[in-house]
C-alpha cells in the first residue's frame, strides 16, 4: 500500500499554479529562421514583490522544444535549469509588463509559440501563457556565384619563319692602295733675269751764250777807303757742266752692280737653309 502511493505521488504530481495570469501580448511582426526575435508580455494577479523566472518554448507542433530563450549570449532550450533564465519581479497590484527574446533556429512555418512563470523560491510554483502561432519563413537562399571557368586561351602555333638562303658574298677585294711615296719636288734655282739697264740718251749740249766781258774799268781804289777789289776768275758755266756730264755717265754701272747684288741674295739664303 505504500509503495502504490509512492508511485503516485511520484508519476502524477503536477506543479501547482499560481494565482495570477500571463499573458503574450506582441511579437516581432516578420521571424525569420535562424533570427532573434522579440516576445512581449504582461501579468495580472500575481503578489506584489514575488520574484520569477520566465521562458519561451514551443515548436512545430506537437515538439516543445525547437524555440530557445536568449539570455545575454546563451541560448536556452526548456530543459534547461531555471537558474539560468532571465527574472522578473512583479510590480505593484500584482502587474508586470515586459519583453523576453527567442531564437527559432532549423525551422519554419506554423510554430507554437507558449511562455512559463516560475517562482524563484519555488519553481514548482508556475504561471503559463496561453499559445500563440507564429509564422516563421525560411531565409531567402543567398546565390554563391559560380565560378565561371574563363577559357584558357590555347596559343596558336605560329609558323616559324622560313630560312630565306642569304647571297653568298661575293669576295670583292678592294685594291689595296699601293704606297704611292710623293716625292717632294726640289727647288729649282729659276736663273733671275737681271734687268738689262736702259741707258736713257744723254741730252745734246746746248750751247750756252757766250758772256761777252764787260771792259768797265776798275774803278780806283777811294782815298781812305778799302783797298780796291781785284777780280778773280770765275768758274765758267761750262767747266761745271763737263763735271756734272761725267758723273751722271757712271749712274747706269751703279744701278747695274746694286741690282746684282740684291738679286744674289736670296740664292745665298737658299743655299745656306739647304
Amino acid at each position: 500500500m505504500f509503495l502504490l502511493l509512492l508511485f503516485i505521488g511520484i508519476f502524477l504530481a503536477k506543479p501547482v499554479l499560481a494565482t495570477g495570469t500571463l499573458t503574450i501580448t506582441n511579437t516581432t511582426g516578420i521571424i525569420v529562421t535562424g533570427d532573434q526575435f522579440t516576445i512581449s508580455y504582461s501579468t495580472a494577479g500575481l503578489t506584489s514583490g514575488d520574484i520569477y523566472y520566465i521562458k519561451a518554448y514551443g515548436g512545430v507542433d506537437p515538439s516543445t522544444s525547437q524555440i530557445y530563450t536568449i539570455n545575454g549570449s546563451q541560448q536556452l532550450a526548456s530543459s534547461t535549469s531555471w537558474t539560468n533564465f532571465p527574472t522578473l519581479t512583479i510590480g505593484d497590484n500584482g502587474i508586470y509588463s515586459g519583453t523576453i527574446n527567442a531564437i527559432a533556429p532549423g525551422i519554419s512555418g506554423n510554430v507554437s509559440l507558449k511562455l512559463r512563470l516560475a517562482l524563484v523560491s519555488d519553481t514548482t510554483k508556475q504561471v503559463d501563457a496561453n499559445s500563440t502561432t507564429l509564422n516563421i519563413i525560411a531565409p531567402t537562399p543567398t546565390l554563391v556565384p559560380t565560378s565561371t571557368l574563363t577559357p584558357t586561351p590555347i596559343p596558336t602555333s605560329t609558323p616559324l619563319p622560313t630560312n630565306t638562303p642569304s647571297p653568298t658574298p661575293v669576295n670583292t677585294n678592294t685594291p689595296v692602295p699601293t704606297n704611292t711615296s710623293t716625292l717632294t719636288p726640289t727647288p729649282t734655282n729659276k736663273p733671275t733675269t737681271i734687268p738689262t739697264a736702259t741707258t736713257a740718251p744723254w741730252p745734246t749740249d746746248t750751247p750756252l751764250p757766250e758772256l761777252t766781258p764787260i771792259n768797265d774799268p776798275i774803278p780806283s781804289a777811294i782815298i781812305g777807303g778799302p783797298p780796291a777789289l781785284t777780280p778773280t776768275n770765275a768758274p765758267s758755266v761750262l767747266s761745271v757742266s763737263t763735271t756734272t756730264k761725267s758723273f751722271a755717265s757712271y749712274l747706269p754701272l751703279i744701278f747695274i752692280v746694286t741690282g746684282g747684288v740684291l738679286l744674289l741674295i736670296p740664292l745665298i739664303l737658299t743655299k745656306i737653309r739647304k
